[in-house]
């Protein structure tokens, strides 16, 4: 199953300038986008579109450029869209994994019955 990606904390920044940037603490998951490239380019390719940065090292997290302040929180609003949209993604894919696993598993248990199931 792929994990959905969760806002773990955020935190408000202020430069010099006045400018204002928002970082959005990501929980960290292993193998986020299900091994797929397409959908973690996608992803990513939305974020920058939208004027924020994703970084999915040891500590992931998606921030914010140094804005004013309505530009700051259109920023984020966009970032909040985006990562629902992955979230709906992630559950439509499980569930679809779902699905193909169960009728796999009742195939196979047609085509090997008598023979019990081993678990492990």
């Amino acid at each position: 199953m792929i994990n959905e990606m969760v806002i773990k904390n955020w935190k408000l920044q202020q430069n010099d300038a006045g400018k204002f940037k928002v970082i959005l603490n990501l929980i960290k998951v292993k193998n986020q986008f299900g091994g797929n490239w397409n959908v973690e380019k996608t992803f990513r390719d939305c974020i920058r579109n939208a004027g924020a940065y994703y970084d999915d090292g040891d500590k992931p997290y998606i921030s914010t450029k140094y804005a004013a302040s309505s530009e700051t929180l259109q920023t984020v609003n966009d970032v909040l869209h985006i990562v629902k949209q992955f979230n709906t993604w992630v559950e439509d894919e499980n569930y679809l994994r779902v699905m193909v696993m169960g009728a796999l598993h009742t195939k196979l248990v047609q085509k090997l019955y008598p023979i019990p199931e081993r678990e492990g």
